[in-house]
Order: structure tokens, then sequence, then C-alpha cells
């Protein structure tokens, strides 16, 4: 059974790439990904780190998230 998401993973790279562009800015991200397992949207607590796998909080699931792709939250100063 093929599941549909609606969330957008891009690759790691270039994640990776605007990542360090934001960090460089003074702004800070949370790496986020959609598990293999359960489906469900996840976000890390630890801010300005990208990781290339991570198990999933809910169903125990390890994402290849190298393969996968993911995203991020962006926190950002105004002003």
């Amino acid at each position: 059974m093929e599941r549909e998401t609606s969330y957008t993973n891009l690759p790691l790279d270039t994640i990776r790439k605007q990542a360090l562009s934001i960090i460089a800015d003074g702004g800070t991200i949370y790496q986020k990904w959609t598990c293999a397992g359960c489906d469900k949207r996840i976000m890390t607590d630890v801010p300005n780190t990208l990781y290339t796998k991570a198990k999933c909080e809910h169903c125990g699931a390890l994402t290849d998230i190298a393969q996968t792709g993911c995203g991020y939250l962006l926190v950002a100063r105004l002003g």
C-alpha cells in the first residue's frame, strides 16, 4: 500500500546548504522529516543539527533521511 503524504522533503544536501546560510545569518533551524514507518512528521529538539538517520519517537522505525530527504523549521529574529 502506497502512502500519500502532504509533507515536502527536499534532498539533504539542499537542506544542508540552506541551513548553513541561515545559521551564518544568525537564524536557528530544527530538522524535520517524515517517518518511513508511520508517515508522521517528526522534528528534532536539537537546534542547528542535521541527521542522516533518525528513529521515530512514535513507532520506533529508523528513517534514512539521507535517502528520503527532510525539511526544517526556521526560527529567526525580526529587526
